[in-house]
């Protein structure tokens, strides 16, 4: 969502534009799928109220937080309000993680990855039911403000710029996969819809958005460990492999090759 900032501080930089991301398990449509739960009602909604209210959906939350195999075990029987709830935790992963990555990488934000201008959460409550400080926390939303970026993302470079620009292009979003690389994250979404190309002047310049989906390296996780999960996750690829088959398709050769950085990690035929 494109937000209008006013009285904006000329420190954000951005204009009076900004964008706003809000993990709203609401409007989660695409985790509502993949979970087979139903889509957000105002009858849900009241259900999950009255649940956080009376101190279930916290018990329900720290059972699926600590005890092992607790979701596989139990997600058929789940009700309304505690499929909300696992979609409540499920959006603040997400928030914690995008926020963490901007964190790490504060040093390339309006150059690789957009400027992190605020964290935000949205403040609202369910009218007639009393929470405490903790349920709210648990009830409203969180968000991020983010930096901008007036473009059109990666999977439609052929239709938005010049041939002669594309390998370049290509080439930077690879660079900023190895840039996530080198500051050991791991980042299951790469993929073209979450790179933004942004025309400046005669060049163009190429940032990527979406890090609700990343983790970064454990402290106990060897070599071996690490090296085999980016392997097998193959970010580098999401991005070179897709484009080249994209772009072949209206007669462009990319030249892609893979820099088989964890090539020392690969499954083995015994694995």
């Amino acid at each position: 969502m494109v937000v209008t900032i006013e009285g904006s501080s000329p420190s954000l930089e951005t204009g009076d534009e900004a964008f706003l991301k809000m993990f709203d398990r609401r409007g989660a449509q695409q985790i509502r799928q993949d979970n087979g739960i139903d889509v957000w009602s105002e009858d849900i909604e009241q259900e999950f109220g009255r649940n956080l209210s009376s101190g279930k959906i916290e018990e329900f939350l720290e059972k699926l937080r600590t005890v092992p195999d607790f979701q596989d075990e139990t997600e058929e029987d789940w009700d309304a309000a505690e499929n909300e709830a696992f979609l409540t935790a499920e959006m603040r992963k997400c928030f914690d993680a995008e926020v963490a990555t901007y964190s790490r990488l504060q040093k390339f934000q309006g150059i690789f990855i957009p400027h992190l201008l605020a964290v935000v959460a949205l403040d609202t409550d369910l009218p007639n039911v009393e929470l405490s400080p903790q349920q709210r926390d648990i009830y409203r939303p969180k968000g991020v403000l983010l930096q901008y970026l007036s473009g059109f993302s990666l999977t439609t470079l052929a239709d938005n710029a010049p041939k002669e620009s594309w390998q370049g292009i290509v080439d930077q979003a690879i660079q900023i996969v190895h840039v996530l690389d080198d500051h050991e994250i791991l980042n299951a979404d790469v993929r073209p819809d979450n790179f933004i190309i942004v025309p400046k002047d005669d060049k163009y310049d190429v940032f990527m958005i979406d890090f609700g989906q990343c983790r970064f390296r454990r402290e106990d996780e060897s070599d071996e460990q690490w090296g085999r999960v980016k392997w097998i996750q193959d970010e580098e690829g999401a991005v070179g492999y897709v484009m080249r088959m994209t772009l072949r398709k209206v007669g462009f050769e990319l030249r892609y090759e893979p820099s088989e950085r964890y090539l020392a990690w690969a499954p083995g035929e015994d694995d």
